[in-house]
């Protein structure tokens, strides 16, 4: 796994409308691995765990019980 894979897929998710429109239907951890990877980014669920709890915890606490 190459840990660069991710934050890659998120930068480009950022730069790329094309990308980040294909993840608007999205609903679940699973479909957005599996859509990274459809893309050609390596991406894994522990990969992505990690990134996403590390990201959560950034949120308030108000924006986290909203989720």
């Amino acid at each position: 796994m190459n840990s660069q894979e991710l934050p890659r897929f998120v930068n480009e998710v950022i730069r790329s409308h094309e990308l980040a429109t294909g993840l608007k239907p999205l609903v679940s951890h699973e479909e957005i691995i599996a859509y990274a990877q459809s893309q050609g980014f390596n991406i894994n669920q522990n990969e992505w765990n990690s990134y996403f709890e590390r990201d959560f915890a950034q949120l308030s606490d108000s924006t986290q019980k909203k989720s």
